[in-house]
């Protein structure tokens, strides 16, 4: 089975191959590596895109790809949208410790995990905006920043004593994100979507958007994570916002 080519962002992208694979596992199939070949907020049109999304992930050096001779005259069913309609059904029996395992291996095979190089409890906060390029967006899948400041609030209670640092990762206009500034916030507005993600995975604490991006992140990291509701379902251990 392979991963049916889409054209969305990252997050959606990374989550739909990652969901292809946690069927071909479960289902004892061989999954084959579909590559990507469009994607959307290329915001700076770079022509390596592309080619640096699928470093990201790092799929692609563990599976045979759809573009191999041998496989030529080999079925291959193509998974599209129901693969992630599949596990949300029953995340606990899909994404399990042992199947994520092996995707996290290979995601931090070509990356270093001390990202932020500091002895500090970090927490990643994803928070979804709007810009210039998502001009159709959908404007329900941006949560109030009372729920994000309500977020910070019981962490620094439930973590009360432990040495927090706050990453804000969003986009737009750097001064609407004035009423996070504070001595244990750092604000990353419109930083590269690479070491965005790579930090979101690394952080000792997650909370997620609405928004596959954070929520694919919650799958790869060996963080704690603070699940904002959203239409794809928390694993078990996730806290829920």
């Amino acid at each position: 089975m392979s991963n049916y080519p889409m054209s969305d962002g990252f997050g959606s992208q990374f989550q739909h191959i990652i969901c292809c694979i946690l069927i071909a596992y479960k289902m004892g199939h061989t999954f084959v590596y579909n590559p990507l070949s469009i994607m959307e907020h290329n915001y700076d049109n770079e022509p390596d895109f592309i080619e640096n999304m699928e470093n990201l992930m790092n799929i692609k050096p563990y599976f045979m790809s759809v573009k191999d001779e041998s496989l030529m005259n080999r079925h291959i069913e193509y998974w599209e949208m129901p693969a992630k309609y599949a596990i949300d059904a029953n995340v606990e029996s899909y994404v399990t410790d042992e199947s994520l395992e092996k995707i996290k291996t290979m995601f931090w095979a070509n990356k270093s995990r001390d990202v932020f190089k500091n002895e500090k409890i970090n927490v990643a906060v994803h928070i979804r905006r709007p810009n210039s390029h998502d001009i159709n967006a959908e404007a329900v899948r941006y949560t109030s920043d009372i729920f994000y400041m309500n977020a910070l609030t019981r962490i620094r209670r439930e973590y009360a004593g432990k040495d927090l640092l706050f990453h804000i990762y969003s986009q737009g206009d750097s001064s609407l994100f004035d009423m996070y500034k504070a001595e244990d916030v750092v604000l990353h507005i419109d930083e590269a979507l690479c070491s965005t993600f790579i930090q979101m995975v690394a952080s000792d604490i997650l909370v997620t958007s609405l928004s596959s991006l954070s929520y694919i992140a919650g799958y790869l990291t060996d963080g704690v994570v603070y699940y904002h509701p959203f239409w794809h379902p928390p694993r078990n251990k996730w806290i829920l916002l």
